[in-house]
């Protein structure tokens, strides 16, 4: 018979068994659990579609299949974390002109309340048996080729546009392109396509200011022998503000 002190504190094996047998289960595969991370961060929304989800996965380098997605996003509906709308619909974090439709899905109240407190039971987390390098290292080795080779990219890619977000904080938000690319030994074409990447985003980081031309300038321009224009790059607030948290400090 359960005591009183297990039955107050549910420390009863009961409810062990119902814990991680049943709501935490599916939480025991990475994908599901990195699925039912993008449901529990995107609080703009109610719920997504399985099309939102892909996306928001394939940003961060994990590439699923819809079919798979649905499939683990059943298992989160099985547990009572996750629940899928009677209707269907076009994604709402994307922009999205198809007319196909999509399963809407988003977290239970119950899956809403262990997304909530994670944070608050992990805050004093164990130190791991190696560290965070290695622990990358290891993530990237167990990972397939191809989804490797991209997220290798995407971290380099990422470097240089950190590298390009604190020099322009540097030089007081703004810099002529000419002087970035000799500080930080950048080819013309990575920065032209870096600057465009980012300044065309809805989270936009950096937008271009073209160089006033003196009128010798458009002179030898309409001669076709001008030399190439120099961009001033100015961070917008959203670029300040991701600088100045990759500021050492």
């Amino acid at each position: 018979m359960e005591s009183e002190k297990e039955s107050n504190l549910y420390f009863g094996k009961t409810y062990f068994d119902t814990l991680f047998d049943i709501y935490l289960k599916p939480l025991k595969s990475k994908n599901t659990r990195k699925i039912f991370q993008v449901l529990a961060r995107e609080e703009s929304v109610d719920t997504l579609t399985t099309l939102d989800i892909q996306t928001k996965l394939d940003e961060i380098g994990i590439d699923l299949s819809k079919k798979e997605i649905n499939g683990w996003l059943h298992s989160l509906n099985t547990a009572g974390l996750a629940s899928k709308e009677e209707s269907r619909g076009k994604p709402t974090t994307i922009d999205y002109d198809d007319k196909y439709t999509f399963d809407h899905w988003g977290l239970t109240d119950l899956g809403a309340k262990i997304a909530e407190n994670l944070p608050y039971l992990l805050r004093n987390k164990p130190i791991l048996a190696y560290n965070d390098t290695e622990k990358i290292l290891r993530e990237l080795s167990e990972m397939e080729f191809d989804r490797r080779e991209r997220t290798l990219q995407n971290l380099a890619e990422l470097n240089v546009v950190i590298k390009i977000l604190r020099y322009l904080l540097e030089m007081g938000c703004e810099s002529n392109k000419s002087k970035l690319m000799k500080m930080l030994g950048i080819s013309r074409e990575e920065v032209d396509r870096l600057i465009s990447k980012y300044s065309n985003q809805d989270l936009s980081l950096i937008f271009r200011k073209p160089r006033e031309q003196s009128l010798i300038s458009k002179l030898l321009m309409l001669m076709h022998t001008s030399p190439r224009t120099d961009e001033k790059l100015i961070l917008t607030e959203e670029g300040k503000r991701l600088a100045e948290a990759f500021q050492p400090e």
